[in-house]
């Protein structure tokens, strides 16, 4: 059962952050709390303006079919413009579910 977080309506899903043109995101890390083969993955999306972000495709470490599946480097990704990430909670039975603490973006110039 994969419980998806989606960003239409703001619910779950990071706000659109504005960063600083020269520096680009080179790392994502979380804790969540999983139990019972639960899990926590992400993507994140990008575009160099605001209207334009809600076109942009969604990716992972290897594309827009791929998530981040355990905190890592994220490579690739261009400087500037504006920025978002969803997570996508996994359970698979139902019975436990996985409860997201933090997501933290590291950005370097």
């Amino acid at each position: 059962v994969e419980a998806w977080i989606y960003c239409e309506g703001k619910t779950g899903c990071s706000e659109v952050r504005d960063f600083v043109a020269d520096h680009r995101p080179v790392a994502i890390d979380w804790s969540a709390e999983t139990c019972h083969d639960t899990a926590a993955q992400f993507q994140i999306r990008r575009a160099d303006t605001a209207e334009l972000l809600n076109e942009a495709p969604w990716s992972g470490p290897a594309g827009e079919t791929t998530w981040w599946t355990s905190p890592g480097a994220m490579s690739g990704v261009p400087p500037g413009g504006y920025f978002q990430y969803r997570a996508r909670l996994i359970t698979p039975n139902g019975a436990g579910t996985p409860y997201l603490d933090r997501v933290t973006l590291h950005f370097e110039k």
